[in-house]
């Protein structure tokens, strides 16, 4: 085991808290986009991956001397994450909030690490790189490349399901069948598995340590694994809803999903064990052990008082938002929530949604209606948490988001108010029809639990591609939350009695201060 870790331990100090302050800005992006759940995963494997780097470095290596030139980098990157996080405790999640994040990341390893030794910064730079794996994709990048899976997967799709001698056809990337509706959307296109394959294969790589050659092939494996399994699971669907209804479709949707994941892991595991042979490592676990408990106090004051300080500005920063917002009384959790039961089936929000209204928490909830007349229920609530200089709030137009699924307004929303268990929530009760269906909705948009005016004669002040949206400006430190729910029926129109009861059973509202006492 070399010394120079002897001396690295406030060095390692400044990456932890570094990689910290990175997660944490990528931690809303993975807790409501599916598309990036694994980044939960990530900082596990890579704290695994450095330990047993660790473990191959020879005693012989000289240990490092930090130069006042390394202390001064390192210090200003530290200062510069904490300023982007104090950025970010005022604003809602943004990407580009987690791309300097990882751009001060990448920074770090490049010039952090340049005093020791060649084999020290070989060994550590590509397993610290992954990190920047858990960072969203740029819209700019994301959006294109899921709209070109999308067409590519619904044209070849729509080719072998004729080659198959099913009827069928297209419009855009929804595939019409004689019963039933298939919609290529931006959650089946392939992005998923797509980066979970970019990202599983880079992992397997270094875990294999697989020459560069290897490492490519790897990962081409993983590129075509996904694009062929996400195909596959597409005509999979469109069999399934041809011959056995929407129904048998939709019950077969997220475990197909859940499936091709595990077949694309299994596959590049698979292959990295056949294609990959694995260098034998010098030494043992009770060496690394050893090696660990032997990891001494970092000698440079100056590395160690900058990163004492940064630990306290950071608890400074958080206790200063938290301080102020109890001073102002503004609410700081959700006020209404769904009351769940059996039968209720928790669905997949696609992170084009997530981008456009830039919310802070979500839940879709859809349950089969049962022995009442109306063939399916569904609940929708976005929460914006108070922050501050926000322009406004972003989000879709109940009668446009409706409208992207087939169904049309009847008539103008009527101002109304809906009984739930806490109270009452005041919104607008909006009627809609499409061939084969009606459908009830009650819809409201609260700021700190007030109904807000909504005029649905407006036009829309952002457009985006083919989603539509609209800015509410607000005052500073205001909580805001999107309700919805709605009641369907394929024969008849559903009453809007039938909702109030559903409201009633199923909807909760928590005042401020009881919601206050939650948060605590």
């Amino acid at each position: 085991m070399s010394s120079s870790f002897q001396r690295s331990f406030a060095l390692a100090g400044a990456a932890l808290f570094l990689g910290f302050l990175l997660c944490c800005a990528c931690a809303p992006e993975w807790r409501v986009n599916p598309q990036y759940g694994y980044g939960w995963f990530v900082p596990l494997i890579l704290f695994y991956l450095l330990l047993v780097r660790l473990r191959e470095f020879s005693e012989q290596e000289s240990p490092p001397r930090l130069r006042s030139s390394t202390v001064a980098m390192v210090g200003g990157l530290l200062l510069l994450a904490l300023a982007v996080e104090w950025t970010r405790l005022q604003h809602p999640p943004m990407r580009l909030i987690m791309g300097m994040q990882g751009g001060i990341w990448f920074l770090f390893l490049i010039f952090a690490w340049r005093d020791f030794s060649i084999g020290v910064r070989r060994g550590m730079l590509f397993p610290a790189l992954l990190l920047l794996t858990v960072i969203p994709w740029p819209t700019r990048i994301e959006e294109p490349l899921t709209r070109a899976l999308m067409s590519w997967v619904t044209g070849i799709a729509m080719e072998l399901i004729h080659f198959a001698g099913i009827a069928s056809r297209r419009e855009g990337e929804l595939i019409i069948l004689s019963n039933g509706v298939v919609g290529v959307s931006e959650a089946c296109s392939g992005i998923r598995s797509l980066q979970a394959a970019f990202v599983f294969s880079l992992i397997l790589g270094e875990w294999r340590q697989g020459s560069i050659t290897r490492r490519g092939e790897l990962f081409l494996v993983g590129i075509g694994l996904a694009l062929l399994g996400n195909l596959l699971r597409t005509l999979g669907l469109c069999g399934i809803a041809s011959f056995y209804g929407m129904e048998s479709m939709e019950r077969w949707h997220d475990f197909s999903g859940n499936l091709l994941l595990m077949t694309i892991m299994g596959g590049l595991v698979g292959w990295s064990f056949w294609r990959i042979r694995q260098q034998e490592r010098e030494g043992s676990e009770q060496e690394l052990g050893a090696a660990l408990r032997r990891l001494g106090h970092h000698r440079c004051v100056g590395m160690t008082v900058i990163l004492m300080l940064a630990l306290c500005l950071l608890g400074g920063m958080r206790g200063a938002v938290y301080f102020q917002q109890k001073a102002e009384g503004v609410e700081s959790s959700p006020s209404v929530q769904w009351i769940r039961s059996e039968g209720d089936r928790t669905l997949g929000i696609t992170s084009e949604v997530w981008r456009n209204l830039r919310c802070h928490s979500g839940e879709w909830i859809e349950r089969q209606g049962e022995g009442i007349d109306f063939e399916k229920m569904e609940f929708y609530r976005f929460y914006w948490k108070p922050i501050r200089d926000s322009q406004g709030v972003r989000l879709h137009r109940p009668d446009w988001c409706m409208k992207g699924l087939g169904w049309k307004r009847v008539g103008e929303p009527i101002a109304g108010e809906m009984e739930v268990e806490g109270g009452k929530l005041h919104g607008y009760w909006i009627h809609y029809r499409k061939p084969g269906g009606e459908a009830i909705q009650f819809w409201t948009l609260l700021r700190n639990q007030e109904r807000v005016e909504v005029d649905f004669n407006t036009a829309s002040l952002v457009e985006e591609m083919s989603l539509r949206t609209f800015l509410i400006p607000r005052e500073e430190r205001s909580s805001w939350e999107m309700i919805s729910l709605v009641v369907s029926s394929p024969w008849m129109v559903p009453e809007q009695k039938q909702v109030e009861e559903i409201g009633r059973k199923r909807i909760q509202k928590i005042s401020l201060r009881e919601a206050g006492k939650q948060e605590n």
